[in-house]
C-alpha cells in the first residue's frame, strides 16, 4: 500500500513538473522537413438567400529549412463550393485550385508569402505568443496592407497536450456591416501542430446577413518526396514572380494607347521566359493557362481602354446635388480646384476600405485648391449618414441621383480626378493600398499645371 501510494505521489510530481515546464515554455511549431500535412474542412453559410458552403482539402508541404531555422512551405488547396436549395438538394460547383508558398517561423510568422489566390498560411497556422503568455494574456498580428488585426489569447485547456487559442479577427468593415469573426485553434503540444480549428463569423446588416461556421481537422501527416517538392517550390516561385510582373505590365495600359501593344508583348515575353525556366509540368501548365487567357484579357482591356479614353480628356458631366444637411453643391462651385469624385455605396466593402486613406488624403490637402467629394448612390440616406458618421469622414458627401450613369461608372469604388477647368484627367477603379500615393501623384501634376 505504501509502495503504491509512493508511486502515485511520484507520478503526480512528474505530472506537475511537466505542466510547469510546458507552461514556462512558449508554444512553437515544429515542422519536420519532408512531411505533408493534410487538413480537411467544411464550411456552411446561411442567410436569406439560402445555404451555401465549401468542402476544402489543404495540403502543407514542408519542403526545406532555411538558415534562420524557419521552414519553407508550399500550400495546396482544392475548394469545392456547393449550394443547397429550398428542397434540401445540394449542387456542387466546379473545384477551384490554389497554390501558395512562404517561409514559416516557429511562432507562426509567415514571410515571403505568394499565392495564386486567397490561400493564406494564417488560415492553418495561428500566430503563437512571443513568450510563455498565460491565461488572460493576449498577443496580436497586424496586416498593414488591409488594416486588419488578429487578436489572440489562450482559453482554458482541454488537456495537458491540447492548448486552446482563440483568434478574433478585426477589419475596417466590422462597424459598417456589424460583422464579427473568430476561430478557436487546438494546438497539440506533443505534435507542435494545430490539429483542429473551429471558426464562426456573423454579419447583421445587408442582403447577406447571416452566419458562417467551419470546422477544419488535421486528417493525416505523411512523407513527402522532397526532391520533387523542392523542384515544384522553385518553379512556383518563378511563376509567382513572373505573374506579378505580367499583371503590373498589363495594368500600365492606362498610361496611354501608344504603349498598349508593347506592354502586352512584354507581358507575354515575361511569361514565356518564366515557363522556359521551370521543369515541373504542373507549373508549366500554370504558365500556359495564364498566357492562354491573354487574348480574352486583351479584349476586356480594350473595352476598358475605350471606356477610359471616352472620358479622360473630356469635360466632366455637370451636376447639382444636396449633401446630408440639405446644402446644395454643384461641380461648377469647385471650378479652379482639382476635384476627386468618389462614387460609393454602403454595401461595397472595397469602397469602405478605401475611405480611411481618402479621408487622410483630404486632410493632407486641406487649405489647398483640392476638393474631395463623395458621390453616394444609396437609396436610403440613413445608410449614407451611418457610414459618414462612423468613419468620421471629413470631406463633403452628396446624395447622388443617377450621376453614376452620367459618368458611366462600371464598378465601385470609382474615383474621377477633375482638373481646375472641369476636365477629367484620371480615373481609378477599385481599391488598392497605394490609392493615396496614386492620387497624390496625379494631383501634384495638375497643381503644377501639367496634364
Amino acid at each position: 500500500m505504501k509502495v503504491a501510494l509512493r508511486q502515485v505521489i511520484v507520478l503526480a510530481a512528474l505530472f506537475a513538473a511537466g505542466r510547469a515546464a510546458a507552461a514556462g515554455s512558449p508554444l512553437r511549431y515544429s515542422l519536420t522537413v519532408g512531411s505533408r500535412l493534410c487538413y480537411g474542412s467544411t464550411s456552411e453559410s446561411k442567410n436569406a438567400q439560402g445555404a451555401r458552403g465549401q468542402v476544402r482539402l489543404t495540403e502543407v508541404w514542408v519542403v526545406g529549412q532555411n538558415p534562420d531555422q524557419s521552414r519553407r512551405l508550399v500550400l495546396h488547396r482544392t475548394s469545392t463550393p456547393y449550394r443547397v436549395d429550398s428542397t434540401g438538394t445540394r449542387t456542387d460547383g466546379k473545384p477551384q485550385v490554389e497554390w501558395a508558398r512562404c517561409d514559416l517561423g516557429a511562432d507562426g510568422t509567415a514571410t515571403g508569402v505568394g499565392s495564386t489566390g486567397a490561400l493564406d498560411p494564417s488560415q492553418v497556422f495561428v500566430p503563437l505568443p512571443a513568450d510563455s503568455a498565460g491565461i488572460g494574456q493576449t498577443w496580436e498580428r497586424v496586416d498593414a496592407k488591409l488594416s486588419e488585426r488578429t487578436r489572440c489569447r489562450f482559453e482554458p485547456s482541454l488537456s495537458d497536450s491540447i492548448r486552446l487559442i482563440r483568434a478574433d479577427y478585426e477589419t475596417p468593415l466590422d462597424s459598417i456591416y456589424f460583422t464579427s469573426s473568430h476561430a478557436v485553434f487546438q494546438f497539440n503540444t506533443r505534435r507542435s501542430l494545430v490539429t483542429r480549428k473551429e471558426a464562426e463569423s456573423e454579419q447583421n446588416w445587408g442582403p447577406y446577413a447571416g452566419k458562417t461556421s467551419s470546422v477544419t481537422t488535421l486528417d493525416s501527416v505523411t512523407r513527402l518526396d522532397t526532391t520533387q517538392a523542392g523542384r515544384f517550390d522553385r518553379g512556383l516561385a518563378v511563376f509567382l514572380e513572373a505573374d506579378s510582373v505580367y499583371w503590373d505590365l498589363l495594368d500600365r495600359e492606362s498610361d496611354g494607347p501608344a504603349q498598349r501593344q508593347a506592354l502586352r508583348d512584354s507581358a507575354q515575353a515575361v511569361m514565356d521566359s518564366g515557363r522556359a525556366r521551370v521543369s515541373d509540368s504542373t507549373v508549366q501548365k500554370m504558365f500556359e493557362d495564364e498566357v492562354g487567357s491573354l487574348k480574352e484579357v486583351a479584349l476586356q482591356l480594350d473595352k476598358d481602354a475605350a471606356w477610359r479614353d471616352s472620358l479622360v480628356g473630356h469635360p466632366a458631366p455637370a451636376w447639382s446635388l444636396a449633401d446630408l444637411d440639405g446644402m446644395k453643391h454643384s461641380l461648377a462651385d469647385y471650378r479652379g480646384k482639382v476635384v476627386i469624385l468618389d462614387f460609393w455605396y454602403r454595401g461595397c466593402p472595397w469602397c469602405i476600405r478605401a475611405m480611411p486613406s481618402l479621408n487622410e488624403f483630404a486632410r493632407k490637402y486641406q487649405g489647398k485648391p483640392v476638393a474631395v467629394i463623395g458621390m453616394n448612390i444609396d437609396r436610403d440616406t440613413a445608410d449614407t449618414r451611418f457610414v459618414v458618421d462612423k468613419l468620421r469622414l471629413g470631406y463633403t458627401n452628396v446624395l447622388g441621383r443617377g450621376e453614376e450613369k452620367m459618368y458611366r461608372v462600371q464598378g465601385f469604388p470609382t474615383l474621377y480626378v477633375i482638373d481646375t477647368k472641369g476636365v477629367i484627367r484620371d480615373i481609378h477603379v477599385g481599391y488598392s493600398p497605394d490609392l493615396s500615393v496614386k492620387l497624390t501623384a496625379t494631383v501634384e501634376k495638375l497643381l503644377a499645371g501639367k496634364k
